[in-house]
């Protein structure tokens, strides 16, 4: 794997400068030298402490990298305050005291170098900041709880250089009297031992095909997600979801690298390449703390038996991992594959043509879905999976018949839940029906069972935050889908609905940047960003989002409304508030970008 392949993501950035480093440099330029790295080596240390990591230093300034706008704020005003109290006890002139911008935005990673539109942006807010100061962006301002001990002050909408919309700023201090809360326990790094409590992390990385067929793409996907799957029923393991460890699918990064990224100690790896009945599987055990592999191996076998190679393989990587885990750690056997290898076959196709989100590829999951249950009636993925079918048919007003797609709604998500009440994603299957049909009181039973059974299933947090948003407790909402997020950030169903609530509680940069952040964006998404986009009052932009959701709706919709009531209908249908009075918010504002200028 090569080091030096670049990667995109959406980080919040910490951008830090000396303050009149030109007239310190003037005072004694070697002194000055060494006081700057020693300040940023104090205030690295701070930013790793509060779960950030600093990217570079570049001569007078330092870049860094957070995943939560709280924690790049905790570190710089736990930085600010420490540095104040070291620059007191020097005896001369020469104290270097920071500016820092933070900012959230897409930027571009490559060996330990970080660059991009946030890196930009966080500079241009670190030079409005006061000596010893802070300034952040408005987006990152509104995902801040509003328990957090910091005072705001509102400095509007500010032209930054190089940008050209005005970009709205706060500067951020810490209340009198009120002390910084202690930054989270930090994940081990890539460099640390777990402790002998703890239990190890493993990533299992798409594998590649080498089927020399791209059609085949979705069945090493599949046997990957198996494998993911499996592993999961070890209670002695952490295991990365899926969309995870998928958001580094044809990474060339290092394996330390990719294991950074993820937080995680241990790497799988391999390929897989289907020819005939046959089946030839290549598969490697990684340890990211010193890059040795600790187990390869090359499986052959027919297609008929690759269920019981997929529980081998599951069995010696854990083995593999830790000597301790057998079965007395086994809380539950190992998930029963399908009995059929075709079912297998319709069920992984079916899924990659679900997360496309348009109406001709739902149709063809749903279809693919149906004849994996031809072969094997109580296969529960493919029951909840059909059941989604007809949800995202309500959802984007799909389906030529509404009230048949909310009975087989209804039929194949208690289906799901009768296969196995036990089961988390099914329990969330039941909870998403629920809130869509209003039953606030059953849908919030379903989501502390699913997070009882499951507590690192992020579907459970998102889903009782939007349970939250529905009543109108925000600020509780908003954390729910932080809770989400930071469980799984690649999830795309995480960035829906925290988007959604997000949404809900008037946070529009912040929905916005969660929505645009889909790899595949359901129509309906792009009218809640025009909505959000209304709500923001930028209205040209909100007017071509909503030219585009039109666009999709006239394409895909068998029924497309040609009324504002009809319409109305259908959106007041997509979230069940507690309050028709919020209902009436999102409308309106869906009105204002132009959902019915044309009618």
């Amino acid at each position: 794997m090569e080091k030096d392949q670049l990667s995109r993501k959406l980080a919040v950035i910490l951008h830090a400068d000396v303050a009149d480093s030109t007239a310190l440099v003037r005072l004694d330029e070697t002194l000055a030298h060494k006081r700057f790295q020693d300040t940023f080596r104090r205030f690295s240390e701070i930013i790793s402490n509060h779960d950030g990591v600093a990217r570079e230093i570049r001569g007078d300034a330092l870049v860094a990298e957070f995943a939560r706008a709280s924690d790049a704020v905790s570190a710089s005003l736990a930085f600010q305050a420490t540095n104040a109290t070291h620059n007191d006890q020097l005896s001369d002139d020469l104290k270097p005291v920071l500016r820092i911008g933070i900012a959230m935005g897409e930027v571009v990673i490559a060996d330990n170098t970080v660059t991009g539109e946030g890196v930009v942006l966080a500079q241009r807010l670190e030079q409005l900041a006061e000596q010893g100061g802070l300034c952040i962006q408005g987006a990152a301002y509104e995902t801040l709880p509003k328990r957090l001990p910091f005072e705001y002050e509102n400095l509007g909408e500010q032209q930054l250089k190089g940008f050209d919309d005005p970009v709205k700023v706060f500067a951020v201090s810490l209340k009198p009297g009120e002390v910084i809360p202690d930054p989270r326990p930090k994940a081990p790094s890539e460099t640390s031992k777990p402790a002998i409590s703890e239990k190890p992390s493993i990533a299992v990385l798409p594998f590649t095909n080498m089927s020399g067929d791209p059609q085949q793409e979705y069945f090493s996907d599949g046997f990957t997600e198996s494998i993911i799957l499996s592993l999961s029923y070890f209670k002695g393991l952490k295991i990365k979801s899926r969309h995870a460890s998928f958001a580094f699918k044809n990474s060339s990064h290092s394996i330390k690298e990719l294991a950074r990224e993820l937080g995680v100690q241990y790497i799988v790896e391999g390929s897989i390449r289907k020819f005939g009945d046959s089946i030839r599987i290549t598969v490697s055990l990684d340890d990211a703390n010193n890059g040795n592999q600790l187990w390869g191996k090359r499986f052959d076998s027919k297609l008929e038996d690759m269920f019981l190679l997929e529980e081998e393989l599951t069995r010696t990587i854990a083995g593999t991992i830790s000597g301790r885990i057998g079965e007395n750690l086994i809380s539950v056997s190992l998930h029963k594959p399908p009995k059929d290898m075709q079912s297998y076959d319709y069920l992984m196709r079916g899924k990659y043509h679900f997360e496309k989100c348009n109406n001709k590829d739902n149709f063809i999951a749903r279809d693919l879905f149906e004849k994996c249950l031809e072969l094997e009636p109580n296969n529960l993925e493919a029951h909840a999976y059909i059941a989604y079918t007809h949800y995202a048919d309500l959802l984007d007003n799909w389906s030529d018949d509404r009230k048949l797609s909310k009975d087989l709604y209804r039929q194949y998500v208690e289906k799901a839940l009768d296969l196995d009440p036990d089961n988390a994603f099914a329990r969330g299957f039941m909870a998403d029906f629920h809130l869509f049909f209003g039953d606030l009181e059953h849908a919030a039973l379903h989501v502390e069972k699913a997070i009882e059974l499951n507590p690192t299933l992020p579907d459970g947090y998102y889903l009782k935050g939007i349970l939250l948003a529905l009543t109108r407790r925000y600020e509780e909402a908003v954390e729910y889908a932080e809770m989400s997020l930071k469980i799984d950030p690649h999830q795309p169903y995480s960035r829906w609905f925290s988007g959604e609530i997000y949404r809900s509680a008037g946070k529009y940069d912040r929905a916005i940047e969660l929505f645009r952040s889909m790899s595949h964006i359901p129509p309906s998404v792009h009218g809640q960003i025009a909505a959000c986009l209304a709500g923001l009052g930028k209205f040209d932009e909100a007017r071509a989002e909503m030219k585009l959701y039109l666009e999709l709706a006239r394409d895909q919709m068998p029924n497309y409304p040609e009324t504002e009531e009809a319409w109305r209908t259908i959106w007041y249908e997509y979230l069940a508030y507690l309050y028709e009075e919020d209902s009436k918010i999102l409308f309106d504002l869906l009105l204002k970008a132009g959902l019915c200028d044309s009618l």
